[in-house]
C-alpha cells in the first residue's frame, strides 16, 4: 500500500509540476505582437493621410500581414528548437487555447468582409474587429494564467479587457488603430519577451 501511495504522489508531483512549469510560446507572442502592432499602426497612418496609398489599399497589406505572419510561425516553429517543457500540461493548454482563439476572430472577419462586400454592414464595422479580438485575448490569456498559476499572465487578461472597453468606445476614429496597436504592444509583444526571458535554456 505505501508503494502505490508513494507511485500517487509521485504521479501528482508531476502534475503539479507540469501546471506551472515556464511558458515557452515567448517567441510566437513576439512575433504576432510586433507584426501585429506595426500593421495597425500602418492603417492609423493610412487612416490619417500619412501614407503614400489611400486607405482603400490597406485591405491589400492586411493580406500580406497574415501571408507574412503565418510564414514567420512556420520559420519559427522549423529553425528554432523547442526548449525544454515544451510537452508540459501548461505548455499544451496554451498552445490549444491559443490556436483556438484565432478560429472566431477570423471567422467574425470573414464575416464582416463579406458584409461589407455585399453592401450589408458600413465600412466602420471593420472597427468592430479589434473589439473582438481583444476579448478573445482576454480569455486566452486568463485561460493559461489561471492555469499555470501565472500572475504575470493574468495581468495581461485585465489589460486585454480594458482593450476590449477602449475599443468599443472608440468605434468610429482613427484613434482606434493607433491605440490598439500599444495595447498589443503592451500585451502579446511584452508577453512574448515574458515567456522568453522565463523558458528554459536547454532545448528538446
Amino acid at each position: 500500500m505505501s508503494t502505490l501511495t508513494q507511485d500517487l504522489d509521485y504521479i501528482k508531483d508531476l502534475a503539479e509540476r507540469g501546471e506551472t512549469a515556464p511558458l515557452v510560446g515567448g517567441r510566437f507572442a513576439l512575433w504576432w505582437g510586433v507584426l501585429t502592432a506595426a500593421m495597425l499602426g500602418l492603417h492609423w497612418m493610412a487612416l490619417t493621410g500619412r501614407t503614400p496609398f489611400p486607405i482603400d489599399a490597406i485591405g491589400a497589406f492586411w493580406i500580406g500581414y497574415a501571408i507574412i505572419g503565418g510564414i514567420g510561425t512556420a520559420l519559427l516553429a522549423t529553425l528554432v528548437k523547442d526548449p525544454a517543457g515544451v510537452s508540459s500540461v501548461n505548455n499544451r493548454l496554451a498552445n490549444m487555447v491559443w490556436s483556438t482563439i484565432g478560429v472566431p476572430i477570423g471567422l467574425y472577419t470573414f464575416g464582416v468582409f463579406l458584409g461589407v462586400a455585399f453592401g450589408a454592414a458600413p465600412l466602420a464595422a471593420f472597427d468592430s474587429i479589434l473589439g473582438v479580438a481583444f476579448a478573445c485575448y482576454t480569455i486566452a490569456f486568463y485561460a493559461v494564467g489561471r492555469f499555470s498559476r501565472d500572475r504575470v499572465m493574468l495581468g495581461f487578461a485585465v489589460i486585454c479587457a480594458a482593450a476590449t472597453v477602449i475599443s468599443g468606445l472608440l468605434i468610429g476614429q482613427s484613434v482606434l488603430y493607433l491605440a490598439a496597436a500599444g495595447f498589443v504592444l503592451a500585451t502579446a509583444g511584452v508577453s512574448g519577451l515574458y515567456q522568453m526571458a522565463r523558458a528554459p535554456r536547454t532545448t528538446v
